[in-house]
């Protein structure tokens, strides 16, 4: 399932420093599929150039993405995978492929779950976000995390603080999720919310952080 924020030729683009994009999605699940060990239910937050663009209900194709996503696992019984919550990037943002079915086009960087711990639980509301935050070196601070019931890792929680010190996007138009099968995540996934902010620092929050960091220099 996917879905454009934005026109093609304008993507979000973080360009300062605090520039913010947040995704926030809340859902719910029922028929749970059969324990597995596979990253089978994926999210992206990418770019896609606006040739690439659907115009008609499909399949997104293969194209030069670039950005994060994440490859989850939603075994029925307990988390089966040694990588259960696992944060990704595009492995090539130059190199055409395909957007969520091949794990080979994302790079691995970092999991906030644990294999073992509490799976998923039907028709409990959680709410996923994914963060992105530009900071002052041309880093990206990303936070991606999910909460709901008491089951899932345990905790009720999953959460990922990483900073790509060398990110290959700084533009965003796309949010896209993909459960591959209705046995290895879910038979229903009940949306409730999905939004989008392009979040920018006031004028007078900026201002004020340079007088700080001059009166400190001084």
């Amino acid at each position: 399932w996917t879905t454009y924020f934005t026109a093609g030729g304008t993507p979000v683009t973080l360009a300062n420093p605090g520039d913010m994009l947040r995704v926030t999605w809340q859902f719910s699940i029922s028929g749970l599929g059969a324990q597995n060990t596979s990253q089978n239910f994926r999210l992206a937050l990418v770019n896609t150039p606006s040739a690439d663009m659907l115009a008609a209900d499909a399949a997104p194709g293969s194209s030069t993405y670039g950005g994060y996503g994440m490859m989850i696992n939603m075994g029925a019984v307990q988390l089966g995978n040694s990588n259960p919550f696992r944060l990704v990037e595009r492995a090539n943002a130059a190199t055409s492929s395909a957007l969520l079915s091949a794990s080979g086009s994302w790079t691995g960087l970092a999991n906030g779950a644990t294999a073992g711990n509490g799976t998923w639980e039907e028709n409990v509301l959680y709410t996923y976000i994914m963060e992105l935050t530009l900071n002052g070196t041309g880093g990206l601070d990303i936070l991606s995390s999910v909460t709901g019931g008491t089951q899932y890792n345990n905790t009720g929680s999953a959460v990922i603080n990483y900073t790509d010190t060398s990110p290959n996007s700084l533009a965003y138009n796309t949010f896209s999720i993909r459960p591959s099968s209705a046995t290895g995540t879910a038979q229903i996934f009940d949306t409730s919310l999905l939004r989008v902010e392009y979040i920018v620092p006031e004028p007078g929050t900026l201002a004020l952080l340079g007088m700080g960091i001059l009166g400190v220099t001084l």
